[in-house]
């Protein structure tokens, strides 16, 4: 997603996203016009998009309860074969001081042993 000026949504005409490979080439993508939801964490569906979003600030032991429930999501997923995708953002700071050095790289350190590119930025 775009930081400066907006994300990514469908454009009018485009094929359903996400989909297969042999789709993508009717996926029609434009900018969004606006770049984050209403408390400023990312967008929601387009207005009219078949798609339904969970938001929450999570506390730590609820992220582990998140965690706990992932089996029987997927078994969900499976029975229903109906696409389902987690995004997770993890915020470092306070928004007023430099979060420092030290933590930030083994922060980044853990991520990025879950996932190359899920690193602090």
């Amino acid at each position: 997603m775009m930081r400066s000026g907006g994300g990514i949504a469908l454009d009018e005409g485009s094929a359903p996203w996400p989909c297969d490979l042999p789709g993508a080439d009717q996926v029609k993508l434009k900018v969004a016009e606006s770049g984050a939801g209403p408390d400023g964490g990312w967008p929601g569906p387009e207005k009219g998009a078949k798609i339904l979003v969970a938001d929450s600030n999570l506390e730590p032991s609820e992220v582990q309860d998140l965690g706990d429930t992932i089996p029987q999501l997927l078994e969900i997923k499976s029975k229903a074969n109906t696409p389902l995708a987690f995004r997770v953002r993890i915020e470092v700071g306070d928004g007023e001081s430099e979060p420092d050095t030290e933590s930030t790289t083994a922060i980044s350190t853990m991520l990025e042993g879950i996932r190359e590119d899920f690193k602090l930025k």
